[in-house]
């Protein structure tokens, strides 16, 4: 019943990028928010990346999933990193992995990317930290007034 996958990963040292693997499709969408200058070194940290990826997806699936709704394959899913003309790029330091999560939310919801920049990252980034702390209570002040 599921056709999308969304995630974020680290691609070394401290900086996030999106992916969006197409499960019928079988290929992955990569959505860099510093994509910067590509160089061959770039590029190849970001296909290192995801390479175990394009192989072990397919491997789950075939693993966990009946052949007679999904033929077994061990065929790699394909890979594209999604230009930087496709993805609101971010220019000031440690804010990737919020861009990646709310690029995560617009693909989810099936919207486009328009008002993600670094104008607004911070107040995105405050929504994000209110709305997570909302969802899973506050329990280090719930505990505290308990006292």
């Amino acid at each position: 019943d599921v056709d999308h996958l969304y995630g974020c990963l680290q691609t070394g040292g401290n900086h996030w990028v999106e992916y969006h693997v197409d499960l019928k499709m079988e290929k992955i969408d990569c959505y860099d928010p510093i994509f910067g200058e590509v160089t061959l070194e770039s590029e190849q940290r970001i296909l290192n990346s995801f390479k175990p990826l394009t192989h072990m997806i397919p491997a789950m699936l075939s693993a966990h999933i009946s052949a007679n709704i999904r033929p077994i394959s061990r065929k790699k899913f394909s890979f594209r990193r999604r230009s930087k003309r496709y993805t609101p790029q971010n220019t000031q330091i440690g804010d990737c992995g919020v861009y990646s999560l709310k690029f995560v939310e617009c693909l989810a919801l099936g919207v486009t990317f328009d008002g993600i920049s670094d104008n607004n990252i911070q107040g995105l980034r405050m929504k994000m930290a209110a709305e997570i702390l909302d969802e899973g209570g506050n329990v280090v002040t719930d505990q505290m007034m308990a006292k």
